[in-house]
């Protein structure tokens, strides 16, 4: 459900169930009524990303991250998705970025899966996707490599 200012709409959540709220817009102001009194040891949490629930997040912040090697000849040019610009802006994201850029100048992939497959140049006991992994644990929310373009001088 989504609720705005615009379309005046309210959503009511019964009691015991869990709940979640994204921001779509930044200086937002959510309004939460409650039956009763807060009880901390009634408490419990969800991963946001549960596979169990299947929430399928919004991705629509990132960046677009460039890397051109020493010698001038290769370049690379990739789209990292994330949910906020809060994240986007982050310099450890933008440093997984940089690295899938110099994972593809070095390896030349030619999707997007077979990049997440590579065992990355940096550290072989690690895959790409186990990077961006990382990322998302580190950072607490989901990132998605969307697309890539890899240029050489011919």
């Amino acid at each position: 459900v989504e609720l705005s200012a615009e379309n005046h709409k309210m959503i009511w959540v019964p009691p015991g169930f869990a709940h979640g709220f994204q921001a779509l817009e930044d200086n937002t102001i959510v309004l939460y009524l409650v039956t009763k009194e807060y009880a901390p040891d009634l408490e419990a949490c969800i991963r946001w990303d549960d596979p169990e629930i299947g929430i399928d997040w919004p991705i629509k912040e990132g960046v677009i991250i460039s890397y051109v090697h020493h010698n001038k000849k290769i370049a690379v040019l990739v789209e990292l998705l994330c949910q906020t610009d809060f994240v986007a802006s982050n310099k450890e994201f933008q440093k997984i970025g940089q690295e899938i850029a110099m994972q593809i100048a070095f390896t030349n992939p030619k999707t997007v899966s077979e990049l997440l497959k590579q065992e990355h140049i940096r550290d072989p006991q690690k895959k790409i996707e186990n990077l961006i992994k990382e990322g998302i644990l580190k950072l607490g929310e989901n990132i998605k490599l969307s697309r890539f373009i890899r240029w050489e001088l011919s």
